[in-house]
């Protein structure tokens, strides 16, 4: 599947979807180390995140494999392979990309529904305070910058609180910008934030060199 992310070309990303409220099945035993101690839903959500993540290979044509959870969470995926897992309570979405076309992508589903306000002073700064418009808005940028999240890590290493990341929405996407700006990563970070069927939908890929020529 050729879809369009962000700013950067057309790139082949397989896409894989997965009910979260079906039966916690088909995990392989690298995965299966993680979910000890995880309670039902959790263990339904993990499982459907890594079916959704090999319905995903195999729109690339690449065999399936585990993908199992870091120390720190983070998916380990396949060499030759990155990708970003996201969930609701009613699915999981996967995204995976060949590591030569991208050195990472990031991917969020929220439900369509209002940033509950006492979120607002947590999530969003007082310059995107005052640029949205409503809680479906206010919505979109918390998704905006979970994706900005997951995209940036495998590359910085950084856990970042909402506060570091500031978005600017735009009709169909999102311009992001981390402070202080870490080294490898553009400058501004332009993303795809879309409302359809119900769901926030934000994906960011980091290109594998940058607008300003820096080479992974």
């Amino acid at each position: 599947m050729e879809v369009y992310l962000g700013a950067e070309a057309a790139t082949r990303v397989g896409i894989g979807l997965a009910d979260t409220r079906s039966r916690a099945e088909g995990l392989w035993p690298s995965e299966q180390i993680a979910t000890g101690s995880m309670v039902e839903k959790r263990l339904r959500e993990f499982a459907a995140g890594r079916a959704a993540a090999r319905l995903a290979m195999a729109e690339l044509d690449v065999d399936a494999s585990g993908v199992p959870m870091a120390a720190d969470r983070a998916p380990i995926w396949p060499e030759g392979l990155t990708g970003s897992i996201t969930h609701t309570d009613l699915h999981a979405l996967s995204l995976v990309a060949f590591r030569r076309d991208m050195r990472a992508i990031g991917v969020d589903l929220e439900d369509a529904v209002p940033l509950a306000p006492d979120l607002w002073n947590i999530v969003l700064s007082g310059a995107e305070t005052a640029s949205v418009s409503d809680g479906i808005a206010a919505k979109r940028i918390f998704s905006a910058k979970e994706a900005v999240f997951k995209a940036q890590y495998p590359v910085t290493g950084r856990l970042l609180e909402f506060l570091d990341v500031e978005v600017e929405l735009t009709k169909t996407g999102f311009a992001a910008r981390i402070e202080p700006h870490s080294p490898g990563l553009p400058e501004t970070l332009n993303g795809l934030s879309v409302v359809t069927d119900g769901v926030i939908l934000s994906v960011l890929s980091i290109p594998e060199t940058d607008v300003n020529g820096y080479d992974a």
